[in-house]
């Protein structure tokens, strides 16, 4: 019997397989544009949801550089993920969340520009996937 199962925050289909003979589907094309049609069509319908979900609070997002200043041990990267959580969590957006940690303090001793970005996305993305659960 087929289904979907949530696996990582992600549908997946599983049927139970009764039988292998090392071949391919002979529709697997079809039938995997069918499922990805569907996916999308699911998604579709549940973005406004999430869209619409009620913020954690009415107060005003608080400055990263208070976060900054609490952190214990000399932690920013915990202060930064601990304000993107706090910043998500009050419906900021991921581009303005990623200014404020690449803008608050020095962040040179990461290196180039790439590789600022590259300890700023994981953070944010991180902090925005945890907002909506």
């Amino acid at each position: 019997m087929g289904g979907w199962r949530v696996v990582r925050e992600r549908f997946q289909p599983f049927v139970k397989l009764r039988r292998s003979e090392g071949s391919v589907y002979s529709a697997a094309k079809e039938f995997l544009l069918e499922v990805e049609a569907l996916k999308r069509q699911h998604l579709s319908r549940r973005e406004p949801r999430q869209l619409a979900r009620p913020q954690e609070a009415e107060t005003p997002v608080r400055p990263i550089a208070s976060f900054h200043a609490d952190s214990r041990d000399g932690d920013l990267h915990r202060a930064d993920m601990a304000w993107a959580l706090h910043a998500a969590a009050r419906g900021l957006c991921l581009e303005q969340i990623e200014h404020e940690i690449l803008n608050s303090r020095d962040l040179s001793k990461k290196g180039p520009p790439v590789r600022r970005l590259a300890y700023a996305m994981p953070t944010v993305s991180k902090a925005i996937v945890r907002s909506t659960q």
